[in-house]
């Protein structure tokens, strides 16, 4: 029996095509997400525009680049853009507890990511791809668990 090692990996987009491909990637059955940020009053927003996360393996990822809409996978510093599983439960958290948010590139970050709040402001790191979340109106219940543990939907939009 052959294994086959999953990863999160980003497959980028044409603009505004992320909706297209995610329904592409449901009749393939591939696991994947686009994180959403909902403001106030407005449609949901891809949160990282022209990004799909795509759980799978490298060889179906590169079959991937076939798909009608979508460029490339990501490269990050000249390798292929790998998300550990941390980082994805982090930003799944993140994204159900709290409201607005905006992702931002940075080139510094600190090497292990993490959430730090601080009153009605959250933050999160994805030292992977090299962004930073700040988040506005925390929506999260004193104690609730910002890690994340929750399945990555299969499609549409996540948040």
């Amino acid at each position: 029996m052959i294994t086959r090692d999953f990863f999160w990996y980003i497959l980028c987009t044409r603009t505004g095509r992320e909706e297209s491909v995610s329904e592409k990637l449901i009749t393939k059955g591939v696991e994947h997400f686009i994180p959403v940020s909902r403001m106030r009053d407005e449609e949901p927003m891809p949160l990282f525009p022209n990004y799909v996360f795509v759980n799978t393996d490298q060889e179906e990822l590169m079959g991937l680049t076939s798909v009608k809409g979508v460029v490339n996978p990501l490269y990050w510093r000249g390798e292929l853009a790998v998300i550990p599983d941390a980082e994805i439960k982090s930003l799944m958290g993140f994204i159900r507890s709290h409201g607005s948010m905006r992702a931002e590139r940075i080139g510094v970050m600190r090497p292990d990511g993490g959430i730090v709040s601080v009153g009605s402001v959250g933050v999160l790191m994805l030292p992977s791809i090299g962004y930073k979340l700040t988040a506005y109106g925390v929506r999260r219940r004193t104690g609730e668990d910002l890690s994340g543990g929750g399945q990555a939907r299969r499609s549409g939009l996540a948040g």
